[in-house]
């Protein structure tokens, strides 16, 4: 059985482009909370057994340190759960964490993961599997699926992903049904966002709030 104060700390330095040096500041810095155990992630989808876990042993708190996808995997876990989450942003674009306002310093991160009120944010869906800042069909599905398989991560490399994907990438129909009608349409991309950007401060919805209840569908 879990100390009732204990924080379990899911660490994926497969996230992002951190060095050795950053990676081993970030340990120590996370090792100076009291009450604190460390995991580090091993292979895809450890992070969701290792939130899973959590529950079983009855965490108080999970903090995620990585990025995006990391942070996606352990929430879908822990959503409805009493555990509250937080959030270290190491990834390559931080989309989530960059709408929650979390700072991209790591020692401001950590300090807010510990000691920040916790609060209910809205989560979603698409064909069951969930998502909390954004999902797409079309290009951005298209780039992200190239970006992948890179065998780098980063901003970089992300923008390499979108210049090779903008030459190749044909626009989809698609058929939209909603309470009122019926429509059919061409489009380059479909964005559901729960938040506002994507990642690195690339507003999508720049209206869409995390906890109002509400869906948008951005169509380019």
């Amino acid at each position: 059985m879990a100390h009732l104060q204990e924080i379990l700390f899911i660490v994926n330095f497969f996230s992002g482009t951190k060095s050795k040096d950053e990676k081993d500041l970030i340990l120590s810095e996370i090792k100076k909370t009291p009450h604190t155990k460390i995991v580090l992630t091993e292979y895809p989808n450890h992070a969701a057994e290792i939130a899973q876990q959590a529950i079983e042993m009855n965490i108080k708190k999970v903090v995620a340190v990585g990025g995006d996808g990391t942070i996606n995997e352990i929430a879908s876990v822990l959503r409805g759960s009493e555990i509250s989450l937080g959030i270290v942003p190491i990834g390559s674009g931080n989309g989530l964490a960059r709408d929650l306002k979390i700072p991209m310093d790591y020692k401001k991160a950590i300090d807010k993961a510990i000691s920040g009120q916790p609060f209910e944010m809205d989560t979603c869906t698409v064909n069951d599997i969930p998502f909390f800042c954004t999902a797409g069909i079309g290009f951005d599905a298209f780039v992200a699926d190239k970006f992948s398989k890179k065998g780098s991560r980063g901003f970089l490399t992300y923008i390499l992903s979108t210049i090779e994907s903008f030459f190749t990438y044909k626009p989809i129909s698609v058929k939209i049904e909603d309470e009122s009608k019926i429509s059919s349409e061409t489009a380059f991309a479909i964005t559901f966002a729960n938040a506002s950007q994507y990642g690195n401060d690339a507003v999508v919805a720049p209206d869409s709030k995390i906890d109002d209840g509400l869906l948008d569908m951005v169509i380019l």
